[in-house]
């Protein structure tokens, strides 16, 4: 893996630490002067690290004139391919289909990697170039020292692919460059302030912007003779013919370098081939002439290009089997980086894609109906914040999920069949058709229904509910910022791990904003090593692949809910969905929810086949204290031992509360692990008051419908109750019979 622009709280925090929980080794190499570097980490099972090199272009780019003062670098290593030498002498060797590469015959077959970023400015082509001898020089050495190794160089090169740069390392030797090429490689001389990106104009590398400089160029002397045309023309000439004398003296020193550099380029380095410059074959809506079959892109800001590359020696064991997509145009825009989420059906709760399985193998062609809910009646909304949030549900048309998230969903997730994830390849959201929104601007009242297939409609849950959130928080409540959320997040999950709680965050549904969830998974995997707790991952898909943690879950409500509904039973429907469930996943994702109709409807159903194949239950609902010691009671009663089971605990947790039910559930003898996530994810204080807190959204979306019969749920407090009152009453009234009400409903 190959990384540039790494800043070092970036590295510190975040990269190193998930590097090393996931068993890859890793150097870093920075500049002096830039506030950031570049990476390269490799699986320690796969490879050894033989020998380094840092290059320096500035202190390496002796050959062929002038240096400006860039400051970029570029890393080399060289790794054995076969793992760390074990401690154990007796240890097993790497299987051999893994030394598939050729060696010297001495020493095991390895492979050179390098990782650069070079000169960013449009104009610097000869500079750029300057900087590719040096890494192409300090390559060379590797392969003079390890003849036989392969190389794979990737990094930032800023060179789009019509560039002299992306020829002379692809092209068999030796490269005619056309005449347009030749006349970009013509040298920007230094007397400028600002040839370091990291002046005042750093951020322009950002933007793509081609911004004017202070270095001399053939354009600007041509610009200053225009100029001189209103002047006395006597003057005028003499000056003119000065500069043309100049530029024609420079101009002869100028191509004699170029001439030199494309032949130092050449020399003793074999052509490379990039990864993807057969992309356009693949996906011909990338198609461009002038891009050599390379994606159209690799960057999306105000300048869309590519400038990016993975460059690899062929012919020497190195074939291209398999490329990642690149991410469609429409979930770029405006451009990189944007304040919108990832336009990514990954950011989504595990759980959803689990149930939407679940629903397709039991009840393909139910129809649903989804509501919102505002538990908090003071929270309204206006005018703008629905604009927005209606314009952020027809994005959600645009979503699919690419190879590389069914990729990813396949190797980690061995539960969701290939069935499943056959359809998941096709599915589209279909917000026109399903999804009402509307505002009541005289209430501020906002009204969304969901309604449709429930194995197609499924998924709009969370990303309305975030979106609601954001919706709220960008347009009404505005009194608030970022400031200090790391700071606190990191002092939280600090706390858990000093507690011993086994922690999960779960606060995609009512996060203040994409951001906000990202900036609380930065600060957890950066304590995740402290102390004995742990923390065991996140709810939200997209973000356990960004940051290499399990995404986890259990069921919502909602699968209880509609099979009662369907099946028309209240006081069997908790036994009929654990079953469904157990038929699905084989004893994946086994932990029950114990509150859609109330902890004592749930018990009579949980007997002791079910306790058996179940892992363990979770709390959402009513005093968790109360619900440790009935849980107790209940696999007591069963003849089951307590220590072989876990209570995961999910309601309105902070972590002084997991702390203290973490001491009790240890004091009884039984597991416990905690799902944090209004805590996590909308923990705020007014930027004009940081005394008071900023309050939090309590928004739901219920199930009401499964084919017309109304759904409900009945939580341990009633003020959760939710569905056709009638129906409560309806609902309460069969459990009530057969003995199964709690007091509090």
């Amino acid at each position: 893996m190959c990384l540039q622009e790494v800043g070092p709280d970036e590295w510190l925090h975040i990269l190193a630490p998930q590097f090393k929980r996931n068993s890859y080794d890793s150097r870093i190499f920075q500049s002096l002067s830039k506030s950031h570097g570049v990476v390269v980490a490799w699986k320690k099972s796969r490879f050894s690290l033989v020998e380094e090199a840092s290059v320096s272009m500035d202190r390496t780019m002796e050959v062929c004139g002038e240096v400006l003062n860039t400051d970029n670098v570029a890393l080399v290593v060289v790794l054995e391919l076969g793992a760390e030498k074990p401690a154990d002498p007796n240890a097993s060797e790497v299987a051999s289909e893994h030394r598939a590469m050729p060696g010297d015959g001495a020493r095991p077959a390895g492979v050179i990697v390098s990782s650069t970023h070079l000169f960013w400015r449009p104009a610097a082509c000869y500079q750029r170039l300057q900087q590719q001898v040096a890494l192409l020089r300090a390559i060379r050495a590797m392969q003079d020292k390890y003849p036989g190794y392969p190389v794979i160089s990737c990094g930032d090169f800023n060179t789009t692919p019509d560039d002299a740069g992306y020829d002379l390392l692809t092209k068999p030797r030796p490269v005619a460059l056309s005449e347009w090429q030749l006349d970009n490689l013509l040298p920007l001389h230094a007397d400028s302030k600002d040839s370091d990106e990291d002046s005042d104009d750093k951020n322009q590398e950002a933007d793509g912007s081609h911004a004017s400089s202070d270095v001399f160029s053939y354009a600007n002397v041509a610009a200053a003779g225009t100029a001189a045309e209103s002047k006395d023309m006597a003057r005028k000439r003499r000056k003119l013919e000065e500069q043309e004398r100049l530029i024609d003296n420079q101009l002869q020193r100028d191509t004699k370098l170029v001439q030199n550099l494309v032949t130092a380029i050449q020399a003793d380095n074999q052509p490379m081939r990039s990864c993807y410059d057969t992309y356009a074959d693949l996906d011909p809506s990338y198609r461009t002439d002038q891009w050599k079959g390379e994606p159209i892109y690799t960057n999306y800001t105000s300048w869309k290009g590519t400038l990016d590359y993975i460059f690899y020696t062929p012919g020497l064991g190195l074939e291209v089997r398999k490329i990642l997509s690149l991410p469609a145009e429409s979930r770029l825009k405006p451009g990189l980086p944007n304040e919108n989420a990832p336009k990514s059906i990954l950011d989504q709760d595990l759980y959803k894609f689990c149930m939407q399985q679940a629903v397709l193998e039991h009840y393909p062609d139910a129809h649903v109906e989804y509501g919102f809910i505002n538990r908090d009646k003071t929270a309204t909304y206006n005018r703008a914040s629905a604009d927005w949030l209606q314009s952020r549900i027809a994005d959600l048309s645009e979503i699919t999920a690419t190879p590389a998230d069914l990729e990813y969903l396949r190797a980690t997730c061995p539960y969701l069949s290939a069935e499943y994830l056959e359809y998941l390849s096709t599915y589209k959201f279909n917000p026109s058709s399903e999804v009402a929104c509307s505002l009541d601007e005289s209430s501020g009242s906002l009204h969304i229904r969901i309604s449709g297939k429930w194995c197609q409609v499924i998924l709009y849950e969370i990303p309305l509910l975030s979106l609601i959130s954001e919706a709220y928080f960008k347009h009404v409540d505005t009194d608030w910022n970022y400031d200090g959320q790391l700071e606190r997040i990191t002092d939280k999950g600090r706390r858990l791990m000093e507690a011993g709680c086994k922690f999960a965050e779960f606060g995609t549904r009512r996060r203040r904003d994409f951001k906000t969830q990202d900036i609380v998974m930065s600060g957890l995997v950066g304590v995740a090593s402290n102390g004995p707790g742990k923390l065991t991952g996140t709810s939200n898909v997209y973000l356990a692949r960004k940051y290499c943690v399990a995404p986890v879950g259990t069921v919502g409500h909602e699968w209880t809910m509609g099979i009662a509904a369907l099946e028309g039973t209240y006081e069997n429907g908790n036994s009929l969905a654990l079953n469904k469930w157990h038929e699905t996943f084989k004893g994946h994702l086994g932990i029950a929810l114990t509150d859609t109709f109330g902890t004592k409807a749930f018990f009579s159903n949980f007997g002791r086949d079910l306790a058996t194949k179940y892992d363990g239950v979770r709390h959402d609902s009513g005093d968790p204290f109360l619900f440790t010691d009935a849980v107790c009671a209940h696999y007591a009663s069963l003849g089951i031992d307590l220590s072989t089971k876990v209570i995961v605990f999910s309601d309105g947790l902070s972590p002084e509360i997991a702390a203290a039910i973490k001491k009790y559930a240890d004091k009884r003898g039984v597991k416990s692990a905690y799902g944090i996530g209004t805590n996590f994810t909308n923990d705020f204080v007014c930027a004009s008051d940081p005394s008071r807190p900023s309050k939090a959204s309590n928004i739901v979306i219920k199930l009401f419908k499964c084919n017309d019969s109304h759904c409900v749920k009945l939580s341990d407090v009633a003020s959760k109750h939710t569905g056709n009152v009638r129906e409560v009453e309806h609902a309460q009234s069969e459990l009530f019979r057969a003995g199964l009400l709690n007091n509090s409903q």
